[in-house]
């Protein structure tokens, strides 16, 4: 009979150790699954941020894009209104040219008026002497 229960207890540690050692593989299992949980979750926020970072990226190249086009708008409108200015400038200094070339004539065309004049009275003079001539 005593052997008999030595043989029981024997039997009873065996599997009570059997079944410790069985929860502490669970344990462990649990606990490497928790750290797959883990780094999988730490995974998918590296992949979410690189995202949030691309979109970033994005989005600030289409920034400097908007400000070069609108650079770029802006200098060729400058450039449009110095041409501009330019051929006013050039108009009016034909149109001053023009008239300086008018009041030239016009004071050579007086000139000659007033030459033809003083002949024409010097031609009298000269005609009235010379009746002055024969009545004496």
């Amino acid at each position: 009979e005593q052997e008999q229960e030595q043989d029981w207890k024997q039997e009873w540690e065996k599997e009570q150790e059997q079944e410790q050692e069985l929860k502490r593989e669970q344990e462990r299992d649990q606990e490497w699954e928790l750290e797959q949980e883990k780094e999988q979750e730490l995974e998918r926020e590296q992949e979410q941020e690189q995202e949030q970072e691309q979109e970033w990226e994005l989005e600030r190249d289409q920034e400097c894009e908007q400000e070069q086009e609108q650079e770029q708008e802006l200098e060729r409108e400058q450039e449009q209104e110095q041409e501009q200015e330019q051929e006013r400038e050039q108009e009016q200094e034909q149109e001053w040219e023009q008239e300086r070339d008018q009041e030239w004539e016009q004071e050579q065309e007086q000139e000659q008026e007033q030459e033809q004049e003083q002949e024409r009275e010097q031609k009298r003079v000269h005609e009235w002497e010379q009746e002055q001539e024969q009545e004496r």
